[in-house]
């Protein structure tokens, strides 16, 4: 049997992550939040950050963290994605078990 291809709706796609509540809307969102500690943490350094750096937020974002200096910290990408994701007291993807 064809698989018949259509059209995909963007914007009711958007709209129902949003009312989900899956993703922020603007400068509320996480992504934007993530975006100006980027921007914040270069702007102190005087430099850019190569690909393999990131911001890191020691009290992540979803948690209610913010942007200012003391929750802000560059780490290794490598390093940040293994610690990502830990829910107490589980291992996070990409550590060994021990």
């Amino acid at each position: 049997m064809a698989r018949v291809k259509r059209k995909r709706n963007y914007a009711r796609e958007r709209e129902l992550a949003i009312r989900r509540g899956e993703t922020g809307v603007g400068s509320k969102s996480g992504d934007a939040t993530r975006h100006r500690a980027r921007r914040k943490v270069q702007k102190k350094l005087g430099r850019t950050l190569s690909p393999t750096e990131v911001v890191d937020h020691i009290n992540p974002v979803k948690d209610g963290g913010g942007n200012g200096h003391s929750n802000l910290r560059v780490r290794q990408l490598k390093s940040n994605a293994a610690h990502g994701g830990r829910i107490g007291n589980r291992k996070a993807k990409g550590e060994k078990k021990s």
